[in-house]
């Protein structure tokens, strides 16, 4: 089970989960608000709503997540994160400036 729950198949609808979790009340309010007359309980109603809203929350989320998520996603890689460079270069120059800074220090402790 296990498994089968850390399969790479799930990633995808990870995704765009959140974004669905944050669009479907806007449908929900959307259609609440546009109706002249309440709207009765019935099931077939609101299984059907329920997946329209479902539907129209992952096809929102999913044109949402093309045009901003991984465009500003990679624009966050190429500017920010390869900027850096590395984690094992970004450590080894801390130390070296950690070291010449010591160095000074015994230097100029001396000429006093």
């Amino acid at each position: 089970m296990t498994n089968f729950c850390c399969s790479p198949f799930w990633y995808p609808f990870a995704r765009l989960t959140y974004g669905a979790y944050l669009s479907h009340s806007i449908f929900m309010l959307f259609k609440g608000y546009n109706t002249e007359k309440g709207i009765w309980a019935s099931e077939t109603e609101a299984f059907l709503f329920f997946f329209a809203y479902v539907t129209f929350s992952f096809a929102f989320s999913f044109v949402m997540t093309l045009l901003i998520e991984i465009p500003c996603r990679r624009m966050y890689t190429e500017f920010v994160v390869k900027s850096r460079g590395s984690l094992q270069d970004r450590v080894s120059a801390s130390f070296r400036s950690l070291k010449s800074s010591d160095s000074k220090l015994s230097i100029g402790s001396g000429d006093d």
